[in-house]
């Protein structure tokens, strides 16, 4: 079944060049276990009439604890993979977190992440990595 994804390439000023990881712990909420122990961003579903930016928002407080400004839909991607049943068009959405503002990311959902960390955009994504930031890869995307 085809479902919609939002990815959150969070940036901070503090960290420049890099965007916010965390290593999932959970499956899918329908139970898939594509992605658990994967490196990923923050990210989720998207809810029935919910405003792109706004679940974006929804999903890095629920998850990291602090909250996204700027942000703004960048890319999407058709990300497949048909013996697991999995098939997301994931909407990508870029924004930052002011230090003034906000503190630093907390990881919010400890059953669903190992915690969170800063990682450098243009270095090697660390393995194993979340399928749509491989398609991420894979298409040059820059949240940059």
């Amino acid at each position: 079944m085809l479902q919609v994804g939002v990815v959150c390439f969070v940036r901070a000023e503090a960290h420049p060049g890099c965007i916010l990881l965390g290593r999932r712990l959970a499956r899918h909420s329908d139970g898939n276990p594509k992605g658990q122990g994967t490196f990923a961003a923050p990210g989720g579903h998207l809810e029935f009439g919910e405003d792109i930016i706004t679940a974006a928002q929804r999903e890095v407080r629920e998850e990291c604890g602090v909250s996204l400004h700027n942000a703004a839909l960048s890319a999407t991607f058709n990300v497949i993979d048909a013996p697991s049943h999995y098939h997301f068009i994931v909407l990508a959405v870029v924004g930052d977190i002011h230090e003034v503002s906000s503190r630093e990311p907390v990881n919010a959902e400890p059953s669903k992440c190992e915690g969170w960390f800063w990682h450098e955009w243009q270095q090697p994504l660390p393995q194993p990595t979340f399928q749509s930031l491989v398609v991420a890869r894979d298409q040059a995307f820059s949240p940059f």
